[in-house]
């Protein structure tokens, strides 16, 4: 999932669809894996990623949004602080 959600996607719902149907079918079950999405979405995809982190890394980032908004979610939220 992480890999088709940071795909920039520049054929658009075109570009989509071809892999869509390149996945089914190379993918050898139920679930589909990153060995079965075509080559060039896995060269253009960069390793690190902001969905990498775990749940406790989410949550110490929340942690410190609230703590620099002084606990107001609103602001933490915003982006503002």
């Amino acid at each position: 999932m992480r890999l088709l959600l940071e795909y920039h996607w520049p054929g658009n719902v075109r570009e989509l669809k071809n892999v869509i149907e390149f996945t089914v079918i190379h993918c050898g079950g139920v679930v589909i894996h990153a060995e079965d999405l075509p080559p060039q979405l896995l060269e253009a995809v960069s390793p690190a990623s902001s969905f990498d982190d775990t749940p406790q890394d989410e949550r110490e980032r929340l942690v410190a949004a609230l703590e620099r908004a002084s606990g107001n979610r609103t602001a933490s939220s915003s982006g503002k602080i």
